[in-house]
């Protein structure tokens, strides 16, 4: 006699909204129409269906709970004789369910069903994650932060591994290739993962912001929307991607050497620079907003300043503008700053203490700064600092306690009224210019200047 089969699956309504359906023995989901007949295979376990209706997912639980109180086993029920000829013997029978002659087991708890089946489910789901976001992602380090370059549409764009931007992608990838919807969790462990792996095993790089360079040329990071760099070599400049600062090529000198692989990230706030149009304008258009159109010395001082301030590694000059109220100071400085870094935070105001510097420093490229008054010693020397890379600081991380060192070298600008600075060392670091107050019957309305500077800025 053949041993008892059970169903292979359970026939319910969902408790919520009163529909059909029928779950196998492993778990899976099949909608059903009102005769019980299948409408749908949803190729997802009973937790993953139901997750926002804990009754009936507890309910269905329950009921594979009573189906595992006996260890089932695959069998093949026959029910013809073995003497019977060949050709007159029925066909197999499917496999079905059937009970075994071993000792029951005991059921495992509902809960216990549905948090063990999760965490499986959950881990696959990281490690696809894994997969499908390091498919085209390059993994860097500068020695002690991970590094990404991923794809973005038809461009590649660079940022820390921890940035926000990062996580963005991470849970647009997986949700387009699994169609899944990441968890806090999920996303955090996989950064973490992502992290260590850049910081262990990514490929070493230096890293830039708006001023950078590959080799010996200069490399300008204009902030474009398809991620292109401005190259600056002697014989002209060209547009690169930001995978050709990590592609494995040489310089060719007396002798053949690597260069140094490089990325080029976008701080806070950072502005697009204007497309450069090759043939068209020249710098000359720029001198009557910087208060140069009839002074050739002061304007040379100016260009000077602008090339250097496009180094990659300086030492930079501070430029510092002392004029009346009326003078068109703040103007030349905001100018200035839009020729070279633009940025949401033109100016700043004075630092209260040297955190305040290097916080502007992390951010932009050029610090420019508004109406100074009175300098004091320790301010005075973190410029000379700033101008030379020796401004260095040790701050604590708030999450660990971990001290870490921040550096920076960038050129200044500083605009006020009187000779705020009377140090030594830091007037021979200055260019130092003096505007004169402007005639009432020369000046403009700002938004008609600021129209007609941006018209001439490309």
């Amino acid at each position: 006699m053949n041993a008892p089969t059970v169903e292979k699956s359970i026939q319910f309504f969902s408790l919520k909204d009163g529909k059909p359906y029928s779950i196998d023995a492993e778990g899976y989901v099949f909608e059903l129409d009102a005769s019980g007949a299948v409408v749908r295979d949803t190729y997802e376990r009973y937790f993953e269906y139901f997750e926002h209706d804990p009754e009936t997912k507890a309910h269905i639980a329950e009921k594979l709970a009573g189906i595992q109180e006996h260890f089932v086993e695959l069998s093949v029920v026959e029910d013809s004789p073995a003497d019977e000829p060949d050709d007159e013997k029925p066909k197999p029978a499917p496999l079905r369910l059937c009970h075994s002659a071993a000792p029951k087991a005991k059921a495992p708890e509902p809960q216990k069903i549905i948090e063990e089946s999760e965490k499986t489910v959950k881990k696959t789901l990281i490690e696809k994650a894994l997969e499908c976001v390091m498919a085209d992602t390059r993994l860097f380090t500068d020695g002690d932060t991970g590094y990404t370059l991923y794809p973005v549409n038809d461009h590649y764009e660079a940022d820390r591994v921890l940035a926000r931007n990062f996580k963005k992608y991470i849970q647009y990838r997986v949700r387009k290739e699994t169609g899944k919807h990441l968890s806090g969790t999920q996303i955090s462990d996989i950064i973490s993962e992502i992290e260590a792996q850049a910081v262990f095993e990514g490929e070493n790089v230096q890293v830039y912001g708006r001023v950078g360079r590959l080799g010996g040329d200069i490399v300008i990071n204009p902030m474009l929307d398809d991620w292109k760099l401005i190259r600056i070599t002697s014989d002209g400049w060209n547009y690169i991607s930001p995978l050709d600062c990590v592609s494995s090529v040489t310089v060719v000198t007396q002798k053949s050497l690597p260069i140094e692989k490089t990325i080029f990230i976008r701080p806070k706030g950072a502005r697009s620079l204007p497309i450069p149009r090759k043939g068209v304008g020249t710098l000359d258009d720029l001198r009557p907003f910087i208060g140069c159109e009839d002074d050739d010395a002061r304007w040379l001082l100016v260009l000077a300043f602008i090339v250097q301030a496009l180094f990659f590694d300086g030492p930079f000059p501070i430029l510092v503008i002392l004029a009346e109220k009326g003078s068109g100071k703040t103007c030349a400085t905001k100018a200035l700053k839009l020729i070279i870094d633009p940025h949401d935070a033109i100016t700043a105001s004075v630092p209260r203490e040297p955190r305040d510097m290097f916080a502007t420093a992390g951010v932009s490229w050029l610090m420019g700064y508004d109406n100074f008054s009175k300098v004091q010693q320790w301010l005075s020397d973190l410029f000379c600092r700033f101008s030379t890379g020796n401004a260095t600081i040790d701050r604590e991380l708030f999450t660990n306690g971990e001290a870490y060192i921040f550096s920076a070298k960038r050129p200044a600008i500083v605009n006020g009224i009187n000779d705020f600075f009377s140090q030594g060392d830091v007037i021979d670091r200055s260019i130092i210019m003096n505007f004169e107050r402007i005639d009432p019957r020369d000046r403009k309305p700002e938004k008609e200047l600021w129209q007609h500077f941006n018209a001439i800025l490309p």
